[in-house]
């Protein structure tokens, strides 16, 4: 049985170089979209929680998350107000409803980078998929 040549031996090292590159970066970006829809996930719950603090009146004890599943009591003074961090340790003042646009405007900025990070896996597989085709075209000569 003939044997590939030099110059088909090496094409399908680069390609088999190539495609483990490109499961490597799948594997990042499919690690990106988990916690984009993480981040999707938890400022659609901050969402929810801002309408439930509207509900709430000033005055009335509430239960605060400190960290999972461990809450301090404290008496809510002012619902219409919320302290909202903006990056560089800056804590601005802003009302709930700009405070829950700029959420939106954070779910909008996540769903489109969903989508973004979506569009390069399609084409990484289709990469993969041509890859995989000019491989086994190489190797079925000489089977």
């Amino acid at each position: 049985m003939a044997e590939p040549t030099p110059q088909e031996q090496e094409a399908l090292q680069e390609r088999y170089l190539e495609m483990k590159l490109i499961e490597k970066e799948a594997d990042k970006m499919k690690t990106s979209l988990s916690s984009a829809e993480e981040q999707l996930h938890d400022t659609q719950h901050t969402i929810a929680a801002l309408d439930d603090i509207s509900k709430v009146k000033s005055g009335e004890e509430v239960m605060i998350p400190l960290a999972n599943g461990i809450f301090a009591r404290g008496i809510i003074q002012n619902t219409k107000t919320l302290l909202v961090g903006i990056g560089a340790q800056v804590v601005v003042q802003k009302d709930v409803e700009a405070t829950k646009t700029l959420l939106e405007k954070k779910i909008k900025s996540i769903e489109q980078y969903r989508e973004e990070v979506a569009q390069a896996l399609v084409r990484l597989d289709e990469r993969a998929r041509q890859i995989d085709k000019e491989m086994r075209s190489i190797a079925q000569k000489y089977q």
